[in-house]
Protein backbone atom coordinates (compact mmCIF):
# COMPACT_ATOMS: atom_id res chain seq x y z
CA UNK A 1 0.00 0.00 0.00
CA UNK A 2 3.14 2.20 0.73
CA UNK A 3 5.42 3.11 -1.98
CA UNK A 4 9.47 3.35 -1.43
CA UNK A 5 11.15 6.15 -0.24
CA UNK A 6 11.04 9.42 -2.08
CA UNK A 7 8.07 8.35 -4.36
CA UNK A 8 4.26 8.65 -4.04
CA UNK A 9 1.39 6.81 -3.11
CA UNK A 10 -2.33 7.30 -3.91
CA UNK A 11 -4.84 4.80 -2.47
CA UNK A 12 -7.23 6.28 -5.01
CA UNK A 13 -8.29 9.00 -6.05
CA UNK A 14 -10.44 9.96 -3.00
CA UNK A 15 -7.52 9.89 -1.04
CA UNK A 16 -4.43 12.14 -0.52
CA UNK A 17 -1.15 12.07 -2.16
CA UNK A 18 1.50 10.57 0.74
CA UNK A 19 5.16 11.30 -0.50
CA UNK A 20 7.72 9.49 1.96
CA UNK A 21 11.19 10.96 2.06
CA UNK A 22 14.00 9.82 3.51
CA UNK A 23 15.23 10.21 6.95
CA UNK A 24 18.09 12.28 6.98
CA UNK A 25 21.19 11.94 9.12
CA UNK A 26 19.45 13.82 12.44
CA UNK A 27 16.40 10.95 12.13
CA UNK A 28 13.77 12.88 10.85
CA UNK A 29 11.56 11.48 8.32
CA UNK A 30 9.26 13.79 5.91
CA UNK A 31 5.96 12.91 4.83
CA UNK A 32 4.10 15.41 2.28
CA UNK A 33 0.66 15.14 2.08
CA UNK A 34 -1.73 16.88 -0.90
CA UNK A 35 -5.69 16.89 -1.30
CA UNK A 36 -8.18 16.18 1.23
CA UNK A 37 -7.74 14.60 4.01
CA UNK A 38 -11.43 13.43 5.72
CA UNK A 39 -13.17 10.35 6.68
CA UNK A 40 -12.95 8.73 3.24
CA UNK A 41 -8.67 9.46 3.45
CA UNK A 42 -8.15 8.67 7.03
CA UNK A 43 -7.91 5.41 7.04
CA UNK A 44 -5.09 5.28 4.36
CA UNK A 45 -3.06 7.76 6.00
CA UNK A 46 -2.76 5.85 8.89
CA UNK A 47 -1.79 2.89 7.27
CA UNK A 48 0.47 4.47 5.68
CA UNK A 49 2.60 5.71 8.51
CA UNK A 50 2.02 2.49 10.22
CA UNK A 51 3.95 0.60 7.24
CA UNK A 52 6.67 3.70 7.27
CA UNK A 53 7.08 2.75 11.42
CA UNK A 54 7.04 -0.83 10.78
CA UNK A 55 9.71 -0.65 8.12
CA UNK A 56 12.46 1.34 10.47
CA UNK A 57 10.56 3.71 13.03
CA UNK A 58 12.81 7.19 12.97
CA UNK A 59 12.78 9.28 15.38
CA UNK A 60 10.65 11.92 14.17
CA UNK A 61 8.39 11.90 11.85
CA UNK A 62 7.63 15.83 10.08
CA UNK A 63 4.25 15.89 8.26
CA UNK A 64 4.40 18.66 5.58
CA UNK A 65 0.55 19.25 5.81
CA UNK A 66 1.09 22.75 2.79
CA UNK A 67 -0.81 20.64 -0.06
CA UNK A 68 -3.76 19.92 2.47
CA UNK A 69 -7.42 21.09 0.79
CA UNK A 70 -9.40 19.68 2.75
CA UNK A 71 -9.47 18.95 6.63
CA UNK A 72 -12.53 17.59 8.62
CA UNK A 73 -13.09 16.43 12.22
CA UNK A 74 -12.11 12.08 11.06
CA UNK A 75 -8.78 14.02 9.17
CA UNK A 76 -7.67 15.81 12.49
CA UNK A 77 -8.57 12.03 14.26
CA UNK A 78 -6.45 10.35 11.86
CA UNK A 79 -3.46 12.55 12.29
CA UNK A 80 -4.06 12.55 16.32
CA UNK A 81 -4.21 8.45 16.42
CA UNK A 82 -0.60 8.41 13.51
CA UNK A 83 1.18 10.46 16.33
CA UNK A 84 -0.36 8.23 19.01
CA UNK A 85 0.75 5.49 16.42
CA UNK A 86 4.38 7.26 16.38
CA UNK A 87 4.24 7.63 20.47
CA UNK A 88 4.41 4.16 20.56
CA UNK A 89 7.50 3.59 19.43
CA UNK A 90 9.12 6.30 21.00
CA UNK A 91 8.83 8.75 17.79
CA UNK A 92 7.90 12.25 17.84
CA UNK A 93 5.18 13.23 14.86
CA UNK A 94 4.74 16.71 14.21
CA UNK A 95 3.07 19.06 11.39
CA UNK A 96 5.04 21.59 9.52
CA UNK A 97 4.07 24.16 6.86
CA UNK A 98 0.00 24.30 7.28
CA UNK A 99 -2.63 26.38 4.55
CA UNK A 100 -3.98 29.30 6.78
CA UNK A 101 -6.80 26.83 6.51
CA UNK A 102 -5.53 24.22 7.84
CA UNK A 103 -3.87 26.41 10.51
CA UNK A 104 -7.31 27.82 11.45
CA UNK A 105 -8.92 24.53 11.28
CA UNK A 106 -6.28 22.61 14.17
CA UNK A 107 -6.50 26.44 15.70
CA UNK A 108 -9.88 26.10 16.37
CA UNK A 109 -9.74 22.38 17.89
CA UNK A 110 -7.14 23.90 20.20
CA UNK A 111 -4.64 21.11 18.49
CA UNK A 112 -1.73 23.96 17.67
CA UNK A 113 0.30 23.16 20.14
CA UNK A 114 -0.20 18.91 20.01
CA UNK A 115 0.98 19.25 16.67
CA UNK A 116 4.24 21.42 16.95
CA UNK A 117 3.03 24.67 15.33
CA UNK A 118 2.81 26.85 18.55
CA UNK A 119 5.95 28.33 19.92
CA UNK A 120 6.93 29.08 23.02
CA UNK A 121 5.89 32.71 24.29
CA UNK A 122 9.29 35.36 24.89
CA UNK A 123 7.91 36.07 28.24
CA UNK A 124 8.11 32.27 29.12
CA UNK A 125 4.65 32.03 30.07
CA UNK A 126 2.67 29.55 27.55
CA UNK A 127 2.72 29.53 24.04
CA UNK A 128 2.16 31.09 20.94
CA UNK A 129 0.46 29.78 18.41
CA UNK A 130 2.59 30.11 15.26
CA UNK A 131 0.75 32.45 13.09
CA UNK A 132 -0.27 34.64 15.53
CA UNK A 133 2.91 37.70 14.24
CA UNK A 134 0.88 36.66 10.75
CA UNK A 135 -2.06 38.65 11.63
CA UNK A 136 -3.81 35.16 12.76
CA UNK A 137 -6.34 36.63 16.07
CA UNK A 138 -6.92 33.85 18.13
CA UNK A 139 -10.67 34.65 18.84
CA UNK A 140 -11.04 32.79 22.95
CA UNK A 141 -11.66 29.79 21.18
CA UNK A 142 -8.23 28.05 22.22
CA UNK A 143 -6.14 28.71 25.20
Amino acid sequence: MLAEASSASRHDDRCPLIEVRQADEDGQLRLLISGDVDEISARHLQQCLIDVLRREPPRDIGVDVSGVTFLDAAGIEALLRCQADARQLECRLFLTDPTPMTYRVLQIAGLLEQFGLARPRPDGHGHTPAGAELGMVNCGLTG
